[in-house]
């Protein structure tokens, strides 16, 4: 299915039916042959999974992408809930907020707002403002699919030169992302005052995907010499973080049990507080399943929990198997878990023989 959908993402629309019938063919074709055994299996899974990936992306190109963007305009009457922290960039300041009502008729979109002032609005506070919808990313084909691989295609201002048009009400919502939301801007907080301006930027994107306090220069650099993964809070951090907890709390000797549903919980509080990112999901999924194992006294599968990783993925969003991160996440993971052992044979068969006798 994610292989599907990440080849569908570069294609034109037009492949997808293409596809679709391929699938449906091939799964027919498939079914109805006399015998097979394992191969036949094989093959009737690998075109179901082809065939679901292709209506899945149907429907959230139907019912979500395309009346998404269908809603841009000008001088609309918005109303809005804060969704995010802030984040300030090159002298702009960014909220995502969740758009809940268009000139009085309901409505429920993603978008980002942005501004040259802040709006002094903390998660889930509402807001009221006259104001714009536009596709983010504009006439780049590129951009515009990044930005519709995140899942947030639109963008909004507020009319006029100044935000104070908008109008922001205190609300006392009990959003479990609030706390979380919350934990995120505290850290944040505590490392810019804990560590000079360049290091505490490298730290809040190394240990919460935050790059907005990077310089242009320093996220270069990285880039440059291929380590720019850092900021992608995945599996290294994930894998360190959770089974540090897991350990932590067996030595202050709790049931191995207790300990990993403890970690369970530290795991989907991590996730939370890194924004859902797509690799950090892929990784929690996987430490979830791991954990699970402890819980019932069963042996997980890497293959498995990865397979399972990318169904939920693919499931809850099929347009985000367009994201290159996501893509390298898998490809990374998958890579280490089929060829980690025939490569690391040599290597620990040569060291072997460098142990003296």
């Amino acid at each position: 299915m994610l292989l599907v959908l990440a080849v569908l993402f570069f294609l034109p629309e037009e492949a997808l039916w293409a596809v679709l019938a391929f699938c449906a063919v091939g799964l027919t074709v498939c079914l109805l042959l006399p015998r097979g055994g394992e191969h036949k299996r094989v093959f009737c899974a690998a075109f179901a999974s082809g065939l679901v990936a292709c209506l899945l992306l149907m429907l959230q190109l139907s019912q979500v992408y395309l009346p998404s963007v269908s809603r841009t305009g000008e001088a609309l009457a918005l109303r809005a809930v804060v969704t995010g922290n802030v984040e300030a960039r090159y002298g702009r300041y960014y909220y995502a907020i969740r758009i809940t009502s268009i000139d009085g008729r309901p409505c429920r979109l993603n978008v980002r707002f942005s501004g040259k002032t802040p709006l002094y609005a903390a998660p889930y506070d509402e807001i009221s403002y006259q104001g714009s919808l536009y596709p983010l990313g504009g006439e780049d084909e590129e951009s515009l699919a990044q930005y519709r691989a995140k899942g947030v295609y639109l963008g909004s201002y507020a009319q006029g030169y100044a935000e104070d048009t908008v109008a922001v009400t205190a609300t006392q919502s009990i959003h479990p992302m609030k706390a979380a939301l919350r934990l995120r801007q505290w850290i944040k907080d505590a490392l810019t005052q804990s560590y000079p301006e360049d290091l505490a930027a490298l730290l809040r994107g190394m240990l919460l995907g935050d790059k907005s306090g990077l310089s242009w220069q320093t996220d270069n650099d990285f880039r440059r010499t291929g380590i720019s993964h850092l900021f992608a809070v995945s599996g290294i951090h994930m894998s360190l973080l959770a089974w540090s907890v897991f350990r932590l709390l067996q030595r202050l000797r709790l049931r191995k049990r207790a300990a990993a549903l403890l970690a369970s919980v530290f795991v989907l509080l991590f996730m939370a507080v890194t924004g859902f990112t797509a690799s950090c999901v892929r990784a929690g999924i996987m430490m979830l399943v791991l954990l699970g194992g402890e819980i019932f006294r069963r042996k997980p599968d890497s293959l498995n929990s990865l397979g399972f990783a990318a169904l939920l993925l693919c499931v809850a969003s099929p347009l985000s198997a367009g994201q290159v991160g996501l893509q390298l996440s898998f490809g990374a993971t998958l890579g280490i878990l089929l060829f980690h052992r025939p490569l690391c044979a040599p290597l620990c068969a040569w060291t072997q023989a460098l142990r003296p006798q």
